[in-house]
């Protein structure tokens, strides 16, 4: 049938920097290629966004060659990228067998799990060598921890099972069963279900599917022909008004949930699938993605795994855009046309005007097309201001000038405002506030203009107080820390930066967001600088 918006573009909009484009999907296959370049150019590199690009390049080329679509665009780089992603884990993976966030910490059940999922069913001597170390590594924890496993979080738990029994792997005899009957699973969060499901699928054991799946299936929420699961654990409440946890990500929970079904029961429950689809493809906040790297990929898993199960491929169908009642384009859907580009419609520049209204129309001649509408623009204006959901981010400059004393060199640091000379080195302390404890937390400060990166080198600075641990990494345009747990307070985190080029900047405001849910996020204030010509340098005197 017909779908509507209205957008109006703001006054402040600079003109000729406004686009607008309408993207059209026909079938499951659209919107899963639609999500890929998301995933496959978010920029950082652990563990978890590794597998997050990894698993789903293996699942969409297997549903490109099974369903023999053509290949187009960056598809055809899918053998290439997996390529790449492999030797990325081969140097993820700990001299241990397991894997952590990074190459460096301790190895973690969850983060070797998520491996170990994400290379089942592929073959090869490097996969197969990886996975089994990883297998070994997770069989050994459970071993470990056998006495105390019920200590434990039981997504954690089901996380490992399902991992190690459909890898082909196994636990101690019994210990599933036993597991099984203490978590208490019908009453764990359905994340936890879903990946209990899959281990009693995966080790056989037929009544523990029934249940499961049942259960699942009992606790679906269906609303308007959709269908999903809100992800709060039974009993526990909604201890906080927003979500803030991967295990209560309803988006995520509801895709685990409908693979899990699906893997072990799909044709009783196609309807319920495919409610479950149209949810999730309905809950895009990104537009053509979904929330976070991990929502997105396991949206990306499923929906992938559905559209083989249907072979819905939405071809033979037409629809156009209207803009004000005027058609500005139209597409058919066929096998070739795909993934060409074409099913991305932008309007023409002529109608994209500063205070002008959007009054777009998308008519399809048949059920099941789903259209995105992105407005971009740019504006002019002061610096951006000080802001906070959740997360509170305060930036301070300092000039750190060297000292020598009783023959060494140490530096002293000296607050700044506005203007400093080229050639300083400058100190960025980053003081992000939460009124509680929060998980995986992103931290990112973009270079000004006229600034470059410098490297601490063992240097000893007076009077401040120890910086926060963090992962760090540095790009050519920002410093990003990644903080795995950040404490309730304040956390202070530092880098350095050295003034290179004469002129008048800005800078633009120092972030921090939580990686799964970054609408929980702050900003700093964005603040001017100014770069003099370098004046006399050299170290102090001894004092």
């Amino acid at each position: 049938g017909k779908g509507a918006a209205e957008l109006r573009i703001p006054e402040t909009a600079t003109p000729g920097s406004i686009r607008c484009r309408i993207s059209l999907e026909a079938s499951s296959v659209q919107a899963v290629v639609a999500a890929l370049p998301y995933l496959l150019d978010y920029p950082h590199g652990c563990t978890e966004q590794t597998m997050n690009r990894f698993g789903p390049l293996a699942d969409v080329a297997v549903a490109m060659k099974t369903l023999g679509v053509p290949v187009r665009g960056r598809l055809e780089e899918l053998e290439a990228m997996q390529e790449a992603g492999l030797a990325r884990l081969a140097q993820l993976q700990h001299s241990d067998g397991g894997f952590g966030w990074w190459e460096s910490d301790a190895s973690s059940p969850v983060m070797t799990a998520l491996v170990v999922r994400g290379l089942t069913g592929l073959t090869g001597d490097t996969v197969v060598r990886m996975r089994g170390r990883a297998v070994n590594w997770l069989g050994r924890w459970w071993q470990q921890n056998a006495k105390r496993i019920h200590a434990h979080e039981a997504a954690t738990v089901a996380s490992v099972a399902m991992a190690v029994y459909e890898a082909g792997g196994s636990l101690p005899k019994g210990v599933l069963q036993q597991v099984l009957d203490t978590e208490k699973p019908i009453t764990a969060s359905p994340i936890t279900q879903a990946w209990f499901l899959r281990a009693a699928h995966a080790a056989k054991m037929p009544e523990w599917v029934k249940t499961l799946r049942g259960r699942l299936v009992e606790t679906a929420q269906t609303t308007n022909g959709m269908s999903w699961w809100p992800a709060q654990v039974p009993g526990r409440g909604a201890a906080d008004d927003v979500v803030t946890r991967w295990q209560d990500d309803p988006i995520e929970a509801t895709a685990e949930a409908l693979f899990a079904i699906g893997k072990t029961g799909h044709a009783e429950h196609a309807a319920l699938l495919q409610r479950g689809a149209t949810w999730l493809l309905q809950h895009r906040p990104g537009g053509d993605r979904w929330r976070s790297t991990r929502d997105t990929a396991a949206a990306v898993r499923f929906l992938a795994a559905h559209a083989i199960t249907t072979g819905e491929l939405g071809t033979g169908r037409r629809v156009e855009v209207r803009q004000a009642g005027k058609p500005v384009g139209a597409i058919t859907i066929t096998k070739d046309t795909l993934f060409d580009g074409s099913s991305v419609i932008e309007l023409p520049a002529e109608g994209l005007a500063p205070g002008a209204t959007l009054d777009l129309e998308v008519v399809a001649d048949g059920p099941g097309v789903i259209g995105a509408v992105n407005l971009a623009y740019f504006e002019t204006g002061p610096a951006i201001r000080r802001s906070s959901n959740g997360l509170e981010v305060t930036r301070r400059w300092y000039r750190l000038d060297p000292v020598r004393t009783n023959g060494s060199v140490t530096w002293t640091r000296v607050p700044v405002t506005e203007t400093v000379a080229s050639g300083t080195l400058l100190e960025c302390e980053l003081v992000v506030k939460s009124g509680k404890a929060r998980d995986y937390v992103m931290v990112q400060d973009p270079y000004a203009a006229g600034f470059e990166p410098a490297r601490e080198y063992g240097m000893t600075v007076e009077g401040r107080r120890p910086a926060s641990e963090a992962h760090i990494e540095r790009y050519d345009d920002r410093t990003v820390f990644f903080v795995t747990l950040l404490p309730a307070g304040e956390t202070v985190l530092r880098h350095l930066v050295r003034a290179t080029h004469v002129g008048d900047f800005t800078a633009l405001p120092a972030q921090a967001e939580l990686m799964y849910f970054p609408d929980i996020r702050g900003n700093s204030d964005g603040e001017p600088l100014q770069v003099t010509e370098a004046g006399p340098t050299g170290v102090k005197g001894d004092r």
